[in-house]
């Protein structure tokens, strides 16, 4: 009798061509749009291709509209024109996904590392933290350009004290913060349940899982404490809407990392900043993306 093959999985890929300099806002957005990862594969020195894989087989002409609205939103739209959706097994597909994913340095002290390196340690960078992430379904792998800012960001505190991770996502930049500071007290706020238990796979991936909280919601869960280091690694939107709220939470000397800045955008989230009592003390633009570091004006009150 001949045994049975379970047929492998089918995953609906989207692949589009952009520039090299777009190739991180373009990775970020399929992520946004619900991609488990992206492979990036070099086309010529000023091109690449971009394959984002979903966990569906294939797409409604509904997903499909809003995925060509969301490249139009961010003025990506000379995608659309290369746009193809794929179907690849699941084995080809995570071969290829793992092979992209290498350690990298962040800043001075940070080495960011796929868990499957884990097996490898002895080929790390032995002066460095190393900080393993499975990048599983939500954004925050240290590859991108804001999660590379909030990362350089932590590095640069002193004492970060009582922080607030909000919308966590990976738990990338709570672990950071768990990695380089002993004594800091770490919450981290995610109102996606796949987001969460991937943060807390990957807080005992590093083994912080016991000094970090974990909480599943919105930012009104900690409306009664106050925070030294507020971590926002969201969207123009979500930053300018929670401000106002960081403002009521932020302890007179504290510090608002904010970053997921589209550039286009940043001048939107300027009045509020105003508005809010802040001032940036801090910034980065690049790659299309702004991060800053925020601080009470002097003489502000608290909200």
């Amino acid at each position: 009798m001949t045994k049975e093959t379970k047929p492998k999985k089918v995953w609906a890929t989207a692949e589009f061509e952009t520039s090299t300099d777009r190739e991180d806002i373009c990775s970020w957005l399929m992520i946004q749009c619900g991609a488990t990862g992206c492979q990036v594969e070099p086309i010529d020195e000023k091109n690449v291709k971009i394959v984002a894989s979903f966990e569906k087989e294939k797409f409604s002409e509904n997903e499909l509209k809003n995925l060509r609205a969301c490249f139009e939103e961010y003025y990506l739209g000379e995608c659309l024109q290369t746009l193809k959706i794929v179907a690849l097994e699941e084995q080809d597909w995570l071969t290829k996904w793992k092979e992209g994913y290498h350690p990298f340095d962040i800043g001075e002290k940070l080495q960011i590392c796929p868990s499957w390196w884990m097996e490898k340690r002895s080929e790390l960078n032995p002066d460095r933290k190393h900080l393993f992430i499975d990048p599983g379904m939500a954004f925050g792998t240290g590859l991108h350009a804001t999660t590379r800012y909030c990362l350089g960001a932590v590095e640069r505190l002193d004492d970060p004290g009582d922080v607030v991770d909000v919308g966590s996502g990976s738990g990338i930049l709570a672990i950071a913060v768990a990695l380089l500071n002993e004594k800091a007290n770490i919450t981290a706020v995610e109102i996606d349940a796949i987001a969460v238990e991937n943060s807390c796979y990957n807080f005992k991936l590093n083994g912080v899982d016991k000094r970090i909280e974990m909480l599943t919601g919105e930012l009104e869960l900690v409306a009664d404490r106050k925070f030294d280091t507020i971590l926002s690694n969201l969207t123009c939107e979500d930053n300018m809407a929670l401000l106002p709220e960081y403002a009521k939470i932020l302890k007179p000397t504290g510090r608002v990392v904010c970053a997921g800045i589209l550039l286009e955008k940043l001048e939107r989230l300027l009045p509020v900043i105003e508005e809010t009592g802040f001032t940036i003390v801090d910034e980065d633009t690049s790659n299309g993306w702004a991060g800053i570091t925020l601080m009470r004006k002097t003489g502000a009150c608290n909200g």
